[in-house]
Formats: structure tokens, sequence, C-alpha cells
């Protein structure tokens, strides 16, 4: 204990355990955690309230804010909502974005709002824009707010490509403290300044909808370094085996940057795989341009999950954006649907799809993946995964868009793996 041990192999190896990092080329050591775990907290219902993320800040760490819209009350209101919570700073509100650039220019900025429909430059074209400049890695993340409709499905799923970090639904009403608190959470988190998940454990207990019972997952001791999983104690040989060979089903967890991740990863996918389960944090009413943009794009079965579907191997199945998923065995996995609260503010939640296999016979034969996005919906699910015995998997930063959800996984000690995505595929499968 304290010591460093190295381990070398003759090649990198394919999948390298979370608790494992690399040194130098095929040289590996214990992967150090600063962040602590605090000792027998529980994971009850109901996720606590989001002023945790923002507590005020002092001046110089508040969040600068550039607003983009081409409605002067629509500014006024997003100024509003932000001002009057605290922690930002509202540095303009502009109505084009020719004149966004201007003040690009000459200000920092943390994070910025883009409206689409704007009359002098679409909020689409300033995305092309930034694209084919080249400097999206170097301009502020970008949240699109606008209104949305089923027509728009394409535009959002354009918007998420070109590189915005999220995109929020203008409500008819933006006063209200619910839609003012998701505002804020959001710009919170795409300025990477959200409470991290370990820091909820060890501040309180956290929760997650599962069932209509409580269950009590233990996080015990302070610990400064992930454990080594059972996968990872023979790690040499589970690295080079396939982590889904037996699988009984895939359970996926995604969100900023998911619906472009979730092609290429289903696209690498061989022609027999277990029924993979995903919970997308996207609008309802963009679904199912989404499932039919990802049968075209990968050739594989996918379709919107329904209530009381038994889950078929080939097949891939998304939340409907109206609904929590949950696995239950009767004595087949069945897919269910529960319209009940969001979690997280997201309905589907990931945590809540993620609960609701661990108490499930042989969920160990369950493998589980948090992919890019923002925020830490997934990571306590995912650590009750890890410890009822299923293999679990976190995207790494570099082929993150977000590397929110699984960073919070990683560091709450819920991930087994953490791999990129192009290597995802040969992980699961060989």
């Amino acid at each position: 204990p304290g010591g460093t041990l190295y381990l070398g192999c003759t090649e990198p190896l394919e999948m390298v355990p979370a608790a494992l990092e690399t040194v130098f080329q095929s040289s590996y050591r214990r992967r150090k955690i600063d962040t602590p775990i605090s000792s027998q907290k529980t994971l009850q219902q109901g996720f606590a309230a989001t002023s945790t993320y923002y507590n005020p800040r002092a001046p110089s760490e508040r969040i600068r804010v550039l607003i983009v819209d081409d409605s002067r009350t629509v500014r006024a209101a997003l100024r509003h909502a932000l001002e009057t919570r605290g922690g930002f700073e509202v540095v303009a509100d502009v109505e084009s974005p020719k004149a966004a650039r201007k003040i690009l220019e000459s200000k920092k900025i943390d994070v910025m709002t883009l409206d689409i429909n704007m009359p002098e430059e679409s909020g689409i074209a300033y995305l092309e824009s930034v694209n084919t400049a080249g400097t999206m890695a170097t301009h502020p993340p970008i949240v699109v707010v606008s209104s949305m409709n089923p027509e728009d499905a394409d535009v959002f799923l354009r918007c998420a490509a070109l590189g915005a970090t999220a995109y929020i639904e203008k409500p008819a009403n933006l006063t209200t403290a619910s839609v003012a608190a998701s505002l804020a959470e959001t710009l919170a988190a795409a300025a990477g300044r959200p409470i991290s998940t370990a820091d909820r454990i060890a501040n309180k207990a956290s929760s997650i909808c599962a069932n209509d019972k409580l269950k009590s997952n233990s996080v015990t001791g302070t610990k400064k370094e992930l454990e080594l999983s059972k996968e990872t104690k023979s790690f040499l040989t589970s690295a080079v085996r396939p982590i889904a060979t037996r699988a009984d089903a895939i359970l996926i967890g995604s969100s900023t940057g998911g619906t472009v991740a979730l092609g290429e990863l289903f696209a690498s996918f061989p022609a027999d795989f277990p029924p993979v389960v995903v919970a997308q944090h996207i609008p309802d009413a963009f679904v199912a341009t989404f499932v039919r943009n990802l049968k075209e794009l990968t050739g594989k079965r996918v379709l919107i999950g329904h209530h009381g579907q038994q889950l078929e191997r080939k097949h891939i199945y998304i939340l409907p954006g109206t609904s929590h998923g949950k696995l239950a065995r009767k004595p087949h996995l069945l897919l269910e649907l529960d319209s009940g609260p969001a979690v997280n503010r997201h309905r589907p939640s990931v945590d809540v799809l993620f609960q609701s296999a661990v108490t499930l016979p042989r969920a160990e034969n369950l493998v589980s993946m948090l992919l890019t996005g923002m925020g830490s919906d997934g990571a306590l699910g995912l650590l009750a995964l890890r410890q009822a015995g299923a293999v679990t998997v976190c995207q790494n930063k570099e082929s993150s868009v977000v590397f929110g959800m699984p960073r919070e996984g990683i560091e709450c000690g819920a991930a087994d793996y953490v791999l990129p995505l192009n290597r995802m595929a040969k992980s699961l499968f060989g």
C-alpha cells in the first residue's frame, strides 16, 4: 500500500483498466485520484437540488457569458435569469453573430448562448463558419438556446455535429425558477464548472430513482486511488479478452456529443451483438429522426424503445425523450418505461437505467458504458453497477466532445476501463 507497482508488457494493451494509468509506452501504474470518496454514504431516492452548483462566486470566479439572440426580450430574460442566481457575469448580450465576433475578439468569454433563427446570419451558419475557420477547439463552448419542433430535428442534430455543447429549448416563460435553474446548470457545466460526483457523495446522500423502494449502495472508505476491480487484478488476461463476449445486454448513457459518438460506435459493431439500450439526452421531438439517421449510418436494427419489449440480440433500443428506461427479467430481459419526474434534470436519465439493472439476477453479465456528455448523470448508477459485478467503461477525455459524465464516472471510482471511442467496439467484441 502506498508503493508504486509497475507492470511492463512487450506491446501496448488494447484496453487499459481505469485503475491503471500509462507511464510510458507499454508500462502502467496504479492511477492516483485526489478527490476523496466518503465513507458509508448511501445513494438515496430523489437527486439533490441543483442549487449546489451555484453558490455565489467571487467576481474573478464568475462564469462570463455572452448571449446572442435577435430578440431584445429574450436577451433581457436570459440576462435576468443568470444574474439573479449569482455566479454569472453577462459580459454582453448582442443581436447577431456579427456583433458576437467583435465581443469575442476583445473580451474573455467562458460560455456563449446562440439562437438558431436570426435574420442576418443563422446560428447554424455561425457554427459552420467557426468550423470552416478551424477555431472550434479554441472557441468558448456554445449552448444553443432556441425554439424546437419536430421539423427542427435535423437542425438539432446538425448543431451537435458542428460542435454545439448543448441545445436548450427556448421555453414560453423564461422567468420561472425551474427554467432559470436549468439554464444556469447547463451553462455552468458547459463552462466546466459543475460540482463533481465525488463531492456529491462526500457532501450529502445522493439519489437515483430506480424503483419505488430505496436501495442502499454503500461507498466505503476514504480513498486516494481507485480500487482494483476483479478485471484489473488479472488485467494481463482481461485486457486482451473481449469484454462483451458473454454479456446479456449493453447499457449506454450519453449526452452532449453522443448523437455523433453513437453512430461511430455502432457502425463498428459486428453483425451479432447483445441487445443494446441507450439513454441519450435528446428532446423527444428529435428521437425519431435520430433513430432513422442511426439506421442509415450503421446498417443496424435501431428502434425507439417501447414499454414491455423483450430485448433481442442484434437490436439497439433508443429510449424515448419522455420516459425513463428500466430493465426487468421475466424471465427474459424486458424494457420498461416510466414517465416519472426528471432525474438529474433528464428524462430519460442514465442513472435510472443503470440503477434499474443493479439488483437483476446475473447483473455481472451486463456491460455498462458512459460516453461523452455534460454533467454527471450516470456516474453513480455506473458505480452501483460496478459494485454489483458488471463490467463498466468510460470514454476517455481525448475522444469526448465534453468530458463531463465520463470524468465523473472515473473520479467516483465507477470505471473498470477508460477507452477511446474508436477502440470501444474492438474492446467489446475483439
